[in-house]
């Protein structure tokens, strides 16, 4: 049985070598503490790259929104400007049309009830329906209101009379038709308003006795 000091010497490798696994094993926890850290770090570079790069996509998303909203509104701009354009250009050539268009039918109506005339008439007034429908296909609209009912919007009252056939307030005659260009106004028809039965305009004139 050896001494205490042999001992001591026979388990000094053993305990040198157990201090080598404790230190190895301490450096790999250190080295894989160490990696843990730079993984994170560098998790946390990625996040940060990745919200900068959302960032960046929302805010050029927004801007190619814009963009297209800003776009689509000139493009109905235009489209409005183009209509008002054509609007405006084929309201001037109407308007110049019609003191033609008056002429042609005060004759028509002159022409009719004249004898042999007949085929005249015909003629004319077939070329007249023809203007016409062609004109109101480009929203050229009559306003021929006899019978109607007088609006201060479309018509023109040149005088008031009497009448047995047309109720009071309603139109009796034209004297020139109005015309509408797609619902504008160009011109208003000018008209005789009825006031009603002549007998009931006297019996209203009358002094009321008390």
């Amino acid at each position: 049985m050896g001494t205490k000091t042999e001992n001591e010497v026979e388990n000094q490798p053993a305990a040198e070598a157990d201090k080598r696994n404790e230190d190895t094993v301490a450096k790999a926890v250190s080295e894989e503490a160490e990696s843990c850290e730079e993984t994170e770090s560098d998790a946390s570079q990625l996040q940060a790259r990745l919200d900068e790069a959302y960032g960046k996509n929302a805010e050029l998303q927004n801007n190619f929104l814009r963009k297209a909203a800003d776009l689509d509104n000139m493009r109905k701009r235009l489209a409005r400007d183009r209509e008002e354009i054509a609007a405006n250009a084929i309201t001037g050539v109407l308007e110049d049309l019609l003191p033609s268009l008056d002429a042609f039918r005060l004759g028509l109506e002159a022409t009719k009830g004249k004898d042999g005339a007949e085929e005249v008439v015909k003629g004319f007034a077939m070329a007249l329906d023809q203007m016409n429908e062609a004109l109101r296909r480009r929203g050229l609209e009559t306003i021929d209101p006899v019978g109607e009912s007088f609006d201060p919007a479309l018509h023109e009252a040149l005088s008031r009379e009497p009448s047995e056939e047309i109720a009071d307030g309603a139109v009796i005659g034209v004297t020139r038709v109005g015309y509408r260009l797609n619902e504008r106004l160009l011109r208003p028809a000018a008209v005789i308003v009825s006031t009603g039965s002549a007998k009931s305009v006297a019996k209203d004139s009358e002094p009321q006795v008390e």
